[in-house]
């Protein structure tokens, strides 16, 4: 596990340590969550790391700028320990399958 307090801080991050899941905040100091989302979906290497945001942000239109830059889930705060646990389980056992890779 590491953290990172921006997108910009994160994304060498996510190249060097290449994670199992990136998990997003939406509203974050410099890159928004989903550009960073998008500089992860679109670069060869981590482009098949899930992304899961983690936010209080609740606007569909937000919603809907997450998923089409490629995030996998979204959660909105607050939420119980547990299903955040549960939910990071569901995409990694999902990523197990290749055809999540193509």
């Amino acid at each position: 596990v590491f953290t990172a307090v921006s997108g910009e801080e994160g994304l060498p991050l996510v190249k060097k340590e290449e994670p199992k899941l990136v998990l997003l905040d939406f509203m974050m100091p410099g890159m928004q969550g989903p550009q960073v989302c998008k500089a992860i979906k679109d670069d060869e290497r981590t482009k098949n790391i899930p992304v899961l945001f983690l936010t209080s942000v609740d606007s569909p239109t937000d919603i809907i700028a997450c998923y089409e830059q490629g995030a996998e889930n979204f959660l909105t705060k607050p939420i119980q320990a547990g299903e955040l646990v549960k939910h990071v389980e569901m995409i990694l056992e999902d990523y197990k399958d290749p055809q999540h890779l193509k």
